[in-house]
C-alpha cells in the first residue's frame, strides 16, 4: 500500500472516529462537518495530489461551510443533502441538469435568507419536489444501469469463455468433444473434427 493511500485512510479512519464521538455529544452540526470530511478524504483525496493541496483542500470546505452558515443561515445539513443530490445525478450522467437544478434550490435559499417577500412568491419551491421526484428517477436509472452492466458482464463472460480452446480426447487422441472456438481454428464444425485423431 502507498503511503498516498495510508495517509487517506487514516484521515478516513480520524473522520469516522471522530464523527461517533461528536454524535455521542450531540454536536450535529460537528458531526455533519466531520462526515463531510470523510467522504472529501474517501472520494476527493484519492487523486494523487501534493499533501499541502489535501489540507488546503479540507481547510477550504470548512471555511466556506461556515461562512454559509454564519452568512445565510445554510445549516451543514443542507450541504449534505445538496452533495448527496449532486454525487446522484453525476453517478447518473446528468451533470449539467443536475447542477442546474441544485443551483436554483441555493439560490432560493439565498432569496429567503434575504426576506425578500417578493422573490418567495415565486415558484420556486416547487423545485423541491421537483428534486425529489428526480431523485427518485435517477436512482431508478442508475438501478437499470447496474442491471444492464451485471447483463452485459455475464455475456461477456460467456463470449471470453466460448473462445478458449476446449476439446476432450481418448488415449488413442480421437477427439470426442471441441467447442466451436476450437472448431472454427481449423476452419471446421465440431461434428466433422469428432471422431478425428486430436490436432495440436
Amino acid at each position: 500500500m502507498s503511503d498516498s493511500q495510508q495517509w487517506t485512510d487514516r484521515l478516513s479512519q480520524l473522520g469516522i472516529i471522530a464523527s461517533f464521538g461528536l454524535l455521542l455529544f450531540s454536536q450535529l452540526e460537528l458531526f455533519i462537518l466531520c462526515l463531510i470530511w470523510m467522504i472529501v478524504v474517501q472520494i476527493v483525496l484519492n487523486r494523487r495530489q501534493h499533501r499541502l493541496a489535501k489540507w488546503l483542500l479540507v481547510i477550504g470546505v470548512w471555511i466556506i461551510a461556515t461562512l454559509l452558515s454564519l452568512l445565510y443561515g445554510i445549516t451543514l445539513s443542507y450541504l449534505v443533502s445538496l452533495a448527496a443530490a449532486w454525487v446522484v445525478f453525476k453517478s447518473a450522467g446528468l451533470v449539467g441538469f443536475g447542477a442546474a437544478t441544485l443551483l436554483s434550490l441555493v439560490l432560493f435559499n439565498l432569496l429567503r435568507a434575504a426576506y425578500h417577500y417578493t422573490y418567495l412568491t415565486l415558484p420556486l419551491p416547487s423545485l423541491h419536489m421537483v428534486l425529489v421526484v428526480l431523485l427518485v428517477a435517477v436512482i431508478v436509472i442508475i438501478a437499470i444501469r447496474t442491471q444492464q452492466i451485471t447483463q452485459d458482464t455475464l455475456i461477456q463472460d460467456v463470449l471470453d469463455s466460448q473462445n478458449e480452446l476446449v476439446c476432450r480426447y481418448l488415449p488413442d487422441t480421437t477427439l470426442t468433444y471441441v467447442n466451436p472456438a476450437y472448431a472454427r481454428t481449423y476452419n471446421s464444425t465440431p461434428q466433422a473434427l469428432i471422431g478425428t485423431r486430436f490436432i495440436e
